[in-house]
């Protein structure tokens, strides 16, 4: 019984120093997201993403990249010069708001963490940059569409054909929803 006492404490000591050790790994190395953002590993392995739980990344053979996937605002103005022609060719000063966000889908998060990076997602302005040409063309297309009485009475339709006319190609990204803040003829018709 004394000989077995200090091979039973031993084989304890190493089974304690062995539970500590994974424990620090995993403190050291998994990582969880946050609500809002996914992870995106790159590296060893190959790319993986997080959204639902967590991920482990050693720093030597990692790189790890927070991706943020709330919904970002984005304003297209059509004001003055730049304003839209409507159907009965009166000028129309129009303000919309378009909310986008990356698509909550493994494949749209590793191809936006991929072409586009983590920085550019979190600034807005970048955002806006990205999405104004296509945003602004498709606005200004379907406003021609309309008489300008019809863009007061039908804001929600101007929206929907807007969204028709962007379609779904957004390089990762999806359009939840948009809103015509402001529609007024132009001070510039003449």
């Amino acid at each position: 019984m004394q000989q077995i006492l200090p091979i039973i404490i031993t084989a304890l000591g190493i089974l304690v120093f062995f539970i500590t050790v994974y424990f620090i790994i995993i403190a050291l190395f998994f990582h969880k997201e946050k609500q809002g953002q996914a992870l995106v590993r790159t590296g060893l392995g190959g790319t993986k993403v997080a959204i639902n739980g967590g991920i482990y990344s050693i720093p030597i053979f990692h790189q790890l990249e927070t991706i943020d996937i709330s919904m970002k605002k984005i304003q297209i103005d059509c004001l003055s010069k730049e304003s839209a022609i409507s159907k009965d060719n009166l000028r129309t000063d129009v303000k919309a708001v378009f909310l986008i966000r990356v698509k909550y889908e493994v494949e749209s998060i590793a191809k936006v963490a991929l072409t586009i990076g983590a920085g550019k997602i979190r600034n807005t302005e970048s955002l806006k940059d990205m999405f104004q040409a296509k945003f602004s063309e498709a606005l200004k297309s379907t406003i021609r569409k309309f008489e300008f009485t019809e863009l007061l009475d039908n804001r929600k339709e101007l929206c929907n054909q807007t969204l028709i006319l962007i379609g779904t190609d957004l390089h990762g990204f999806t359009i939840e929803d948009c809103a015509i803040d402001y529609i007024e003829k132009s001070n510039t018709n003449k």
